[in-house]
């Protein structure tokens, strides 16, 4: 008599695809962070200045100026760490004078004088700084920088227009 049963699969087979899968996740995944830890390298992250704000001169400046200039504020910024405690500080101040049952004015008055003195100090800054590298540029990168100053200025005033547009009241509306 033969025996007509099937072989049994043996149980390692399903043991070996489960390996093979999780082989290949963990490639994907050594990848992916060696590839994040490669950008990191070869691109460091900006300094700690999320965005010089000077609207449209920003957005004018090539990207190589802007982080030319974010790196001198950086560097030329004293106690610019400091300083981020101490907004944060005032702003703690700030949070528990507004929650107080008896709101005292001055107190909010002193911390706006404060973080006014601050942000004084770094627009100073911002500005000596971009006016040294537009001293410095070339007069072809002046032009250049001219010609993305006023199609940045373009941008914003449609910009402004549509907004302005945008918060009239529907025709038909107003008087009914």
């Amino acid at each position: 008599m033969t025996d007509t049963t099937p072989p049994a699969v043996p149980p390692r087979s399903g043991l070996r695809i489960a390996l093979i899968v999780s082989l290949g996740l963990n490639l994907v995944i050594l990848g992916t962070l060696g590839g994040l830890a490669l950008r990191h390298e070869l691109r460091p992250p900006l300094p700690p200045v999320r965005n010089l704000a000077f609207g449209p001169f920003t957005e004018a400046l090539s990207p190589e100026d802007r982080t030319a200039l974010q790196h001198a504020f950086v560097e030329q910024a004293k106690g610019l760490r400091a300083q981020r405690a101490e907004m944060r500080s005032d702003l703690q101040a700030l949070l528990a004078a507004l929650r107080t049952p008896v709101y005292d004015p001055q107190v909010f008055a002193d911390v706006m004088v404060r973080q006014k003195a601050r942000t004084d100090t770094w627009l100073g800054l911002g500005q000596r700084l971009l006016m040294e590298r537009i001293a410095a540029m070339t007069p072809a990168e002046r032009a250049a920088f001219a010609d993305r100053l006023e199609q940045s200025m373009e941008r914003h005033a449609r910009r402004d227009a549509a907004r302005e547009k945008a918060a009239e009241p529907a025709a038909g509306t107003a008087g009914n």
